[in-house]
C-alpha cells in the first residue's frame, strides 16, 4: 500500500499468496508486477541516452525484468480460462521481458542507428499479420508500428509497439514481425545489430 509501484514487492507478494493457496489474490499480484515491469521496461527504452548505451541503461533494471517476466509466467500458468488472444498478449510480454533482459549487461554488443551502418539489414521475407475475427468484426483498421532490435546473428531480439491497434491486431503484427527473415546490416565489414521501424496496415478493404 505504502509503494504500489514496487514491482519486486508485488512478485514477491504473489509468490507467498501462492505458498498460501490464494490462488486467485496471487494471480491478481503477478499481473500487476508483470505489467510494471513492461512499464518500467518502456521507460528505461525511452530515456536510454543512445543504442550504444542501451545494454548498461538496461543492466541496472535486469534483476526486475527477471523477476517481471517470472510474475507474467506464473499469472498465465494460474489462469486457466484465458483466451487465446490474451494468451497471445501474455506470450509477447514474457518474450519481451526476457529479451530485453538477457540484452542487460552485454556489452559486447552494439546496437547502431541505420544512419551508422555500411549496409542496412535487408529483410528477405516478411509474412503478413492476420487480420482477426474480432477486429474485422469491429471493423478496425489502421497502422501498427513497431520498433526492432535486428541482431547480427541473423534473428530478431526486442521488439516494442510505438502505435498500437486493439483487439489483438498488435499482437498479430509483433508475431509476423518475429517470423521476418533477414540478412544482418555491417559496420566496417562486420555484422552488427541496429534498430529498424516496421509498419502493419490493416485495411478491411
Amino acid at each position: 500500500k505504502r509503494k504500489s509501484d514496487d514491482l519486486s514487492a508485488w512478485h514477491y507478494l504473489g509468490l507467498a499468496l501462492e505458498q498460501k493457496g490464494d490462488l486467485g489474490s496471487a494471480r491478481k499480484a503477478h499481473e500487476k508486477a508483470a505489467r510494471l515491469g513492461d512499464d518500467l521496461l518502456e521507460r528505461q527504452l525511452t530515456q536510454s541516452p543512445s543504442s550504444k548505451e542501451l545494454p548498461r541503461s538496461l543492466l541496472v533494471i535486469k534483476s526486475q525484468l527477471i523477476e517481471a517476466a517470472e510474475s507474467a509466467e506464473k499469472y498465465v500458468a494460474l489462469g486457466s480460462k484465458l483466451s487465446s488472444s490474451k494468451r497471445a498478449e501474455w506470450d509477447l510480454r514474457i518474450n519481451s521481458l526476457r529479451g530485453f533482459a538477457e540484452l542487460a549487461g552485454d556489452h559486447g554488443l552494439e546496437i547502431v542507428s541505420g544512419k551508422e551502418v555500411t549496409t542496412k539489414a535487408r529483410v528477405l521475407s516478411k509474412p503478413e499479420p492476420t487480420y482477426t475475427s474480432k477486429a474485422r468484426g469491429n471493423q478496425v483498421t489502421g497502422t501498427v508500428i513497431l520498433r526492432c532490435i535486428f541482431r547480427a546473428i541473423g534473428k530478431d531480439f526486442g521488439i516494442r509497439a510505438v502505435a498500437v491497434l486493439p483487439d489483438g491486431l498488435t499482437e498479430s503484427a509483433i508475431q509476423a514481425a518475429r517470423k521476418i527473415r533477414f540478412i544482418p546490416a555491417t559496420k566496417d565489414g562486420h555484422p552488427v545489430s541496429m534498430w529498424m521501424e516496421l509498419q502493419y496496415n490493416f485495411n478491411l478493404f
